[in-house]
């Protein structure tokens, strides 16, 4: 009778020690979340699959990480345009601007929209705007000449 109870002992310590390996190991895989760029990749294969849903929800839990992400930025900028969704689309990329993105690639995305929204005057202003910055970076680089 001893040795069998000392037979079953052993086992369940075994069992034991087995289940706390995998719950701590599991808990653990638990606690790592996905960096911003595996969201971003994750993002790209979902909207290339034509989910778009979860390709957005994927784009704000990365920029829930790292807010100031102009590539998640103009990322979700674009699936909002691309849904109709104008007004969110036009947050995204003038935030994108705000973050100092490339304005060269974020202009025409914001004109854009612009033009759906029929909100000319904006596009009146930046064309403005662009065009005295062109006119002073011209005659600056005539003056180094």
């Amino acid at each position: 009778m001893i040795a069998w109870a000392h037979v079953c002992s052993r086992y369940v310590r075994l069992w034991a020690g087995a289940c706390i390996v995998f719950s701590v190991y599991f808990l653990g895989a638990c606690d790592r979340a996905p960096s911003a760029g595996d969201l971003l990749s994750k993002a790209r294969q979902q909207e290339s699959s034509g989910d778009r849903k979860s390709a957005e929800i994927e784009l704000k839990n990365a920029l829930q990480q790292e807010p100031n992400n102009v590539e998640a930025r103009l990322m979700l900028g674009e699936l909002h345009y691309r849904s109709g969704d104008l007004e969110s689309a036009g947050k995204e990329f003038e935030r994108a601007l705000e973050l100092n993105a490339d304005k060269v690639k974020v202009m025409p995305l914001l004109a854009r929209v612009w033009l759906r929204r029929g909100d000319m005057e904006k596009i009146i202003k930046e064309a403005r705007t662009t065009e005295a910055v062109e006119k002073v970076a011209r005659s600056s680089a005539a003056t180094f000449r």
